[in-house]
């Protein structure tokens, strides 16, 4: 904290740490050791409540993130790379629920937690008064297709000719898709529905508990909601990344169910997009079954999938149109559709690229990881000419139900580093050898972050239980300082994970929105050994920030680095 704070801050915070290191924090440990001793995870719980299910923010853009397609798309045929994505997420279902996954490990040797991936399908944050829900239906099997306004529903099994229930074949999807499309063509019945998942999670609870009154809407939400995922056929063709993430990210209010721990977006021009609920799950798990779904697509030479003829077809589960009664809704539905409108014209984003990835760092035997966040930096100072306070994600799955912890990347080191970039009296030497400590620096907190060593969580946890046994506020807890947000959010987002990636078929990756309505969003993406896409998002009603000038300044700060170390 002391790279960032005044003088005056600094020593306050440092008195009320020392107080609290002597008064209160003692017996809150030991709280926190009969939590420890008594859960599988003392954390989870207290984590999965205060970050995310009681926030009363909207879900849409504040919470949830997006991933993109790859770089060159197998096919422009919506229906071909629909029927793939819905095959490959049924598929991939089977075998998270079969426990047949190939099992991660970190470098090589540790093994992560795939509890999470429990967590993705047969998934929906249910709106409530306080505090939402995460609810999972494990023996969901059925499916949510959206195209124009209409709501279909059909199981993603059927019974093979040994009587064994397997996923439907891509041949069998696509014909059900078929029959989707020519109904929802005729179809006068458009509802707008999903527009309430984008408001404030309160709002959506009562009109939710009111929609809960009508056999016909509660039948349809439990529909939705219990689905093994939700697909949405739209009717856009994204022509950039840029409009693709933006659509992915926002839709138009009524194609996009943000309750929904997985939804999968195929457009009109036969891209594809993901965007997950953060409740459920942090973003390597969806980033592994995208590299699944992206991995093993199949078509033939002109694009299309290869068919069968109706004898070949099993007896296919039936089509079901939902069906909705949304009278006395109409002021609600353009409360929300103004909100929504309002919500969505805040996200702007940019995705830029680096003219040199992680192979031509790692040559310079640097971590790429702690030499893009002292960009990041450089980048921030060189606008701002102050530091940011930098949030960095850090994964703990080496933990059973682990999630995540906070990497600091600023140090007084990294304070140096940057500020010697903009001093004619720094050697070109003496920038390098600052350059190095504070990636150090970075590389160790985060490794320690990783393994339980951080400190962001744990002192959260004693505040929430300072809370819980109606303990007075500590004075540490009161420090402004430890309550600043973020200037800058951040987050590497892998974009390989097992032996289906290849370069061709990578995902070109995905981002999410600042947290802070001041600050900025930077998701950065390593593709392969040559190129780092950085995804970087702003309040765009926001005068103080500007997308467009930070991502143009951490391409000036990329190649500034690259010159100092040549």
């Amino acid at each position: 904290m002391k790279a960032i704070l005044s003088e005056e801050d600094f020593i306050n915070l440092l008195t009320a740490m020392e107080k609290f290191r002597e008064k209160e924090g003692p017996e809150l440990q030991k709280y926190m050791l009969q939590r420890y001793a008594t859960k599988r995870n003392w954390l989870s719980e207290i984590w999965l409540n205060v970050a995310y299910l009681s926030s009363r923010e909207p879900t849409a853009v504040n919470v949830n993130c997006f991933a993109v397609d790859r770089k060159v798309q197998p096919t422009t045929n919506q229906l071909a790379r629909a029927s793939n994505l819905i095959h490959a997420v049924l598929r991939n279902h089977q075998m998270i629920q079969q426990e047949s996954m190939t099992p991660q490990y970190l470098q090589d040797l540790i093994p992560l937690t795939m509890e999470g991936y429990r967590n993705l399908n047969c998934t929906c944050r249910i709106p409530g008064i306080e505090v939402d829900t995460l609810k999972i239906w494990k023996d969901s099997k059925h499916v949510i297709v959206y195209r124009k306004g209409v709501y279909f529903k059909f199981d993603g099994f059927a019974l093979d000719v040994d009587g064994r229930e397997t996923a439907l074949t891509v041949a069998e999807v696509y014909n059900t898709l078929q029959q989707i499309v020519n109904i929802s063509d005729d179809a006068k019945d458009f509802s707008p529905v999903a527009v309430f998942t984008a408001q404030k999670r309160d709002v959506w609870a009562k009109v939710h508990n009111r929609m809960l009154e009508n056999s016909v809407n509660r039948q349809s939400l439990e529909d939705v909601e219990s689905s093994l995922a939700f697909f949405v056929l739209e009717d856009e063709s994204p022509k950039t990344n840029e409009e693709e993430s933006i659509f992915n990210m926002c839709g138009n209010g009524p194609n996009r169910w943000f309750d929904k721990s997985m939804q999968y977006i195929i457009y009109a021009n036969g891209k594809i997009g993901v965007n997950a609920e953060h409740a459920a799950a942090d973003a390597t798990l969806p980033g592994r079954v995208w590299e699944f779904i992206l991995g093993t697509e199949k078509y033939t030479e002109n694009g299309d999938i290869e068919k069968i003829s109706k004898a070949q077809q099993r007896k296919l589960p039936v089509l079901q149109k939902l069906e909705w009664d949304l009278s006395g809704f109409e002021v609600d539905l353009e409360t929300a559709f103004a909100e929504f409108k309002k919500l969505a014209s805040t996200f702007d984003l940019r995705i830029v690229s680096a003219d040199y990835g992680k192979g031509w760092i790692k040559k310079k035997r640097m971590s790429p990881d702690g030499y893009i966040q002292m960009a990041l930096q450089l980048a921030y100072y060189r606008l701002y000419m102050k530091i940011p306070k930098t949030y960095e994600s850090a994964s703990t799955r080496i933990f059973a139900q682990g999630r995540t912890e906070t990497i600091r990347p600023v140090s007084e080191l990294s304070v140096q580093w940057v500020k010697s970039m903009l001093s004619d009296r720094t050697t070109k030497e003496q920038k390098i050898l600052l350059l190095k400590k504070a990636i150090q620096y970075q590389t160790r907190f985060k490794t320690e972050a990783g393994c339980g060593q951080g400190w962001d969580r744990h002192m959260l946890g004693m505040y929430i239980i300072s809370k819980q046994i109606n303990m007075p506020t500590p004075e540490l807890f009161r420090q402004q300082a430890l309550w600043r947000p973020d200037d800058l959010s951040t987050s590497q987002t892998p974009t390989r994970y097992s032996n289906l990636w290849t370069l061709e078929n990578s995902a070109m990756g995905g981002g999410f929105a600042p947290v802070n309505p001041q600050g900025y969003g930077v998701s950065y993406n390593l593709v392969g050994e040559d190129v780092i896409l950085f995804y970087v998002s702003s309040n765009a009603h926001c005068t103080e920030t500007s997308t467009t000038k930070m991502a143009d300044s951490i391409l000036d700060a990329l190649a500034e680095m690259k010159e100092l170390l040549s």
